[in-house]
């Protein structure tokens, strides 16, 4: 099994409230591998609406996505293209 980790920046203005948190999980879920999300010390599933709404990340704040299982590799890949996109739908 494998384990990846990138940095990345929130871009949406409003940060991930709950219509980019829910792509975000949906996206997350299509993979095997564990998907969490790290901000300040706080490291969540990256697989769940709630959880990625409990990190309170804002327009602009640096979080890490860190997965681990077969498929990392792509998940991370997956994840860093959505946080870079200009829009979440």
């Amino acid at each position: 099994m494998a384990r990846l980790a990138e940095e990345t920046k929130v871009q949406f203005p409003e940060g991930l409230h709950l219509r980019p948190s829910e792509v975000l999980a949906y996206l997350s879920l299509k993979f095997s591998c564990e998907v969490y999300l790290i901000h300040n010390e706080m490291r969540i599933n990256g697989k769940s609406i709630m959880s990625i709404l409990t990190l309170g990340a804002g327009c602009g704040v640096t979080i890490t996505i860190d997965c681990d299982g077969e498929d990392a590799e792509e998940a991370v890949a997956a994840l860093l293209e959505f946080f870079d996109s200009d829009t979440w739908d």
